[in-house]
Parts: C-alpha cells; sequence; structure tokens
C-alpha cells in the first residue's frame, strides 16, 4: 500500500508538471498567433499604401 502511494504521488508531480508544460506551450502559441496576426495587418495597410503610390504613378 505504501508503495502505490508513493507511485501517486509521483505520478500526480509529473502530471503537474506535464499540465504546467502544457499551459505555458498554450500561452507562447496563442501570443505567436497574436503577433502574426498584428504583422499581417502590418503587411496589409503597407500593401494598400503601395497600392495607392502605383495608382498615383500609373496616372501621370
Amino acid at each position: 500500500m505504501e508503495a502505490s502511494l508513493t507511485e501517486l504521488k509521483t505520478q500526480i508531480k509529473k502530471l503537474r508538471h506535464t499540465i504546467e508544460e502544457q499551459g505555458r506551450q498554450i500561452k507562447l502559441k496563442d501570443n505567436l498567433i497574436i503577433v502574426i496576426k498584428a504583422k499581417k495587418l502590418e503587411v496589409e495597410k503597407k500593401n494598400e499604401e503601395l497600392i495607392e503610390i502605383n495608382k498615383k504613378l500609373q496616372s501621370e
């Protein structure tokens, strides 16, 4: 009985560590998604600016 209790405690510690690590990975993934979306918006804005410049150049 004592050995199985010790084993259970060890398994719980391992599971806690795994859950904490997965939580960190999820936060990193969420942060990466936010950065990618922000970069996409920057690129879209720059693209719109370039389209406007191109239109002005073509009309001249």
